[in-house]
């Protein structure tokens, strides 16, 4: 039987996140291993992120505001007047 291969650049970092939100389930804390350029050519990307480990489940990631990152900063009012 073959094992699935763990996706680049993304470890583990615990496997004690807090309970899923829709399922109450423990969670794995996951992260990229370093960011590198395609996460900076995106608009934005979360540095963290949880993983639901309920396999029943639909909602298997969990992405919370306090990780998400802006690469690109939001226009401010004066810009979009001229």
């Amino acid at each position: 039987m073959r094992q699935r291969a763990r996706p680049r650049g993304r470890i583990i970092k615990s496997f004690d996140g807090p309970p899923c939100p829709g399922c109450g389930c423990a969670t794995e804390v996951r992260k990229y291993e370093r960011i590198g350029p395609k996460q900076l050519m995106r608009p934005l990307y979360y540095s963290r992120w949880y993983c639901c480990m309920n396999k029943h489940y639909r909602t298997t990631l969990i992405m919370p505001e306090e990780f998400k990152v802006r690469t690109h900063d939001p226009p401010n009012g004066s810009e979009l007047l001229s």
